[in-house]
């Protein structure tokens, strides 16, 4: 082999060892654990949480958004949704956190076993509150769109005067329990136009 050829190959195979050094950084730096992603992408995990009282409303407020929320691709299992309990969302964040990284189990994990602001905490902070007379609530049904109109029809409530006001009231109590995502959000608009 001439000079030339060792020098090439002298060049070509450092090159591949600083590209395999590289990309073995790399990949170390990757998170490996649905835990690690979601600490990596900023969010806080519920089970992070130290005080006891807050680490059970923090679960509590969890429950209630699964419960307006969970859908067939978010449900973290086959179980109806109103009836999971505290404890089933708990487990299931400590049985999954430590996985390896799935888009599905990420997906949920990031809806289930993490800190957030609902609606009501954010309305609570702009000093608002839900409308609790079910009279007035009952003139802004009439203001309220026909499709959003359907879906407080099937809210159960008791035959009477007032009972579009106590469907319209439950709906906002409902939407309250959502996460907030930013202002421009279809439920915290309906919250600020019919709710209010």
């Amino acid at each position: 082999m001439g000079k030339l050829s060792l020098t090439m190959v002298g060049v070509l195979g450092g090159g591949g060892a600083s590209a395999l050094g590289g990309y073995s950084i790399y990949s170390m730096m990757q998170p490996k654990t649905i835990n690690e992603k979601l600490l990596r992408e900023g969010f806080q995990l519920i089970s992070d949480i130290k005080e006891t009282t807050k680490l059970d409303q923090a679960w509590n407020k969890t429950l209630d958004r699964y419960k307006v929320e969970a859908d067939n691709d978010s449900r973290i299992n086959s179980k109806d949704h109103q009836s999971l309990t505290k404890d089933e969302i708990v487990q299931w964040c400590k049985d999954n956190l430590g996985k390896k990284i799935d888009n599905n189990l990420y997906s949920k994990a990031s809806k289930w076993c993490v800190t957030f602001t609902s609606i009501s905490e954010k309305l609570s902070r702009d000093s608002k509150k839900l409308k609790e007379d079910v009279s007035s609530l009952k003139t802004k049904y009439n203001s309220i769109p026909s499709n959003l109109q359907a879906e407080i029809n099937k809210i159960t409530a008791s035959e009477g005067d007032n009972k579009t006001g106590e469907q319209t009231k439950a709906w906002c109590s409902s939407l309250s329990k959502r996460a907030f995502l930013n202002e421009e959000d279809g439920h915290y608009q309906h919250i600020i136009n019919y709710c209010i």
